[in-house]
């Protein structure tokens, strides 16, 4: 045993279906023994990506999947977020961290929450859809 877990969730593009998704979060980083604060920062992350999959990826229209892995690790979380949708364009992901501050409107900050709360972000578009990976260490 290598000391890591995996656990995966599918939903639909529902925006009902997030706040499912958030309780089993909830769960999973207070069985991991993360404080509140960080455990909060992860679920937040992990719900306003998701989010931004239904609004933007899928348009609103439920009946698409999205698989959300939860991969616990020693000192970490990891969490690999894939859907089929419309990818988010490379100078929206690249500008993110750019724009912080800077876009003050309602709406419209979710990349940039996720690209600051998180410890690592990465995210790719292929053939086979679009993959977001969030990583949170443990402890701060």
């Amino acid at each position: 045993m290598d000391g890591i877990r995996t656990i995966s969730f599918t939903i639909d593009s529902r925006i009902e279906n997030v706040s499912i998704l958030g309780v089993a979060i909830a769960g999973i980083c207070h069985h991991l023994g993360m404080s509140e604060e960080i455990g909060g920062q992860t679920d937040l992350c992990v719900e306003e990506a998701v989010i931004n999959i239904i609004m933007h990826g899928y348009g609103q229209q439920p009946g698409h999947p999205i698989t959300v892995d939860f991969v616990a690790r020693p000192t970490c979380l990891e969490l690999h977020i894939r859907d089929q949708g419309t990818p988010i364009p490379a100078e929206r992901w690249e500008t993110s961290l750019l724009e912080m501050g800077k876009n003050m409107k309602e709406g419209g900050r979710g990349l940039q929450l996720i690209r600051c709360l998180m410890t690592e972000s990465r995210y790719e578009h292929s053939s086979q859809g679009n993959a977001m990976t969030l990583i949170k260490d443990l402890l701060p």
